[in-house]
Formats: structure tokens, C-alpha cells, sequence
């Protein structure tokens, strides 16, 4: 397997290939892979990777003095399971936390990773597609992530915490250029299957939690003014209108209130550019009128539907 993504780096990098590398130049040492260093007048940035039949695993440390922001071509669609030890990542719309990993399915593009000022440091597992295919009885969460819907460049699953126990066991893969070619796919394969299955146990926790099941309520029923009264959510749901707010920012840097308006603007927009009248939106949208819709819109994006339909 080769590489599925490329990185378009800053045109002031240089590029220095190592054999081996120290304790000081990486914490993450991953001796099977052969690393590349990119020096920037602003940090630098190591990256190794590993390849067998089954899996693409490739490892980064980046440190960096200033907030910068590098696009990742994917080339090779297919499904990922990103571990961050450290830093903060922004990849498009996802927000990816300190000691927290998620699994995606990614068509091919580019993608937009913000990286804040410090010390970031990041890997991924890519198994081949006709591996996690034939996984799907151990792994029924990631079920959803073979199958993306034409409309979407992206899917993911929830952000998970990386827990102590799996970060020592990160550092297990240290060993792997002791062993033997032969041994070496075994250790990758039962490395990469741990991580999974790990993984795999959080995010089935997270998404039978009332938090997640009434995300996917609001993107159900997010017209419906009646239903997404915040008393009805919390009637619904069993909790106060209190805890699900909570709850909800937490897990998703938003209320409910803001995501419900969200879904609405974006399907608002969508039917501005199809040519629709105010009042055919408003109703399609969860608005008594047109009024309070322009009103909305105008809230949420700045300008007027009729400034955006003259646009």
C-alpha cells in the first residue's frame, strides 16, 4: 500500500530523509517507518509511515511556532482511524481534541487542517477497503462509513478519549523493528485490530447515548417547528432543557438551538440557489412566515435572502 494523502506544504520547506532518528528528534518513534524531516522558518515536521498488504499507518509530529493552516490531498479514498496525542487539529469542520481519535471515511480532495501554535503529534490507521469490508460483523459501528452518500466529501464517526491504558500501548509499535519481516505483518495486524476494536467499543457507547440520539432526531425533524419546541426535546428525551444544552456543547461545541437554526440555514440556502420564494422556504424550513425566516437568515449569514439570491 502507498500513501493516500499528500500534504501541500509551505513552498519555504526543506526536505531531509533519515534513515533512523533519535529520542530528541521525535517522541513518537516508529523505527519501521522510514522518516522524512520538513524544516520551515516557523517549526518543522516528521513524518513516518509504515505499509504491508492490509494497512497504510503513518505517523507525524509537528511543532510549530505560529497558527498555520496546510492542506491534505487525499488521493486515495477510503476509510481512516486518526489518533491525536497531542495539540489541537482542525480538519474542515471537524474538531480534533488532545488524547481524542475518531474513524472517518474520506472521498478523494483536499481538505483544510488547521494547526495551532505547539507541539502536535498524530497518526493514522488505513486499512485496504476489501479488509475493513470483511471486518463488518466485529465492527458493525463502522457499517455506516462503507457506504458514504454521494453528497457527502466526509463521514465520521463521534471523537472518543484516548485512555491511558491505549496510549502505552501506542508505544508498543517502537518494538516492531526488532522482530522479523514475518512476524512484523502480525504485530501490525494485531496492533491495528486492538486500536479498532478500542475504538470501536467507545464510539458504540457515545452513539447510544441521548446525546447522539437526539442529534439525529434534530436532523430527522429539524423543519418541524413543533417538535423542536426545547420543551418537547426535553420532554422526549427525559431530561431538562438544561442537561441536553449541556450535554449537547460538550459533545459537539454547539446547543441544540444553534444546530436546529444550522440545518435550517443550510437547507434555506439550498433552496434559494433552486429558485424558491420566501414563503415556500419559510415553510420548508420550521418558519411561521416569511418574515421571521428573512429575519433568521439574515441573523445567521449577515445579509437578506434577497441579497443572496442577487449575489
Amino acid at each position: 500500500m502507498k500513501s493516500p494523502i499528500d500534504l501541500i506544504l509551505p513552498q519555504c520547506a526543506t526536505i531531509s530523509k533519515k534513515d533512523k532518528i533519535s529520542g530528541d528528534d521525535f517522541f513518537f518513534n516508529f523505527p519501521a517507518g522510514k522518516p522524512v524531516l520538513y524544516n520551515f522558518n516557523f517549526g518543522k515536521l516528521i513524518r513516518q509511515s509504515y505499509a504491508d498488504y492490509h494497512f497504510f499507518i503513518e505517523v507525524f509530529e509537528l511543532e510549530i511556532r505560529e497558527e498555520i493552516t496546510i492542506e491534505s490531498k487525499v488521493t486515495i479514498p477510503g476509510f481512516f482511524v486518526i489518533f491525536l496525542l497531542n495539540g489541537h487539529i482542525d480538519i474542515d469542520e471537524t474538531k480534533l481534541k488532545k488524547n481524542h481519535c475518531f474513524a472517518a471515511t474520506c472521498k478523494s480532495g483536499s481538505y483544510s487542517c488547521q494547526f495551532s501554535k505547539g507541539m502536535h503529534r498524530f497518526f493514522y490507521i488505513n486499512p485496504r477497503w476489501s479488509w475493513i469490508k470483511r471486518q463488518g460483523g466485529l465492527y458493525p459501528v463502522f457499517i455506516p462509513l462503507l457506504h458514504l452518500p454521494e453528497k457527502n466529501k466526509c463521514l465520521h464517526l463521534p471523537l472518543c478519549l484516548i485512555s491511558p491504558a491505549i496510549k502505552k500501548e501506542l508505544k508498543s509499535v517502537t518494538v516492531i523493528d526488532s522482530i522479523n519481516n514475518v512476524d512484523q505483518e502480525l504485530f501490525v495486524m494485531k496492533f491495528s485490530k486492538s486500536l479498532f476494536s478500542y475504538y470501536h467499543e467507545e464510539a458504540a457507547k457515545k452513539i447510544v447515548s441521548t446525546t447522539y440520539q437526539l442529534k439525529e432526531y434534530i436532523e430527522q425533524n429539524f423543519s418541524n417547528s413543533h417538535l423542536m419546541k426545547a420543551s418537547s426535546l426535553a420532554k422526549l428525551f427525559h431530561n431538562t432543557i438544561r442537561t441536553l444544552d449541556r450535554n449537547f456543547k460538550k459533545e459537539f461545541n454547539i446547543t441544540p438551538n444553534q444546530y436546529i437554526i444550522s440545518l435550517r440555514m443550510q437547507k434555506a440556502k439550498k433552496l434559494l440557489k433552486e429558485g424558491w420564494n420566501l414563503k415556500q422556504i419559510a415553510n420548508e424550513t420550521g418558519y411561521e412566515n416569511s418574515f421571521n425566516f428573512s429575519r433568521a437568515y439574515k441573523n445567521f449569514f449577515g445579509y437578506s435572502p434577497s441579497e443572496e439570491k442577487g449575489q
